[in-house]
């Protein structure tokens, strides 16, 4: 699902996310970017603390700056 342009709040209730939780995802960091797998940790529902980790990246990336994100499975959840 393309998020690029959508609001923290908007990307939390298309995708059914839950604050403080961990997710298997699928991600494209642009539109030319092959999709590939990581791991999304979200924080709060405003965006803040919401990483997308992957041991190929750089530095974690913040969940605005993802192009599509797909979520296969809820690893972890606090609630």
């Amino acid at each position: 699902m393309v998020i690029q342009n959508w609001t923290s709040e908007v990307i939390f209730d298309k995708l059914d996310l839950s604050e403080h939780s961990v997710y298997l995802v699928k991600v494209k960091c642009s539109v030319r970017n092959i999709e590939h797998e990581a791991f999304l940790f979200t924080g709060f529902k405003s965006g803040s603390y919401c990483k997308v980790y992957n041991n190929s990246y750089d530095r974690p990336l913040k969940l605005k700056e993802v192009y599509s994100i797909t979520v296969i499975k809820v690893l972890h959840t606090k609630y």
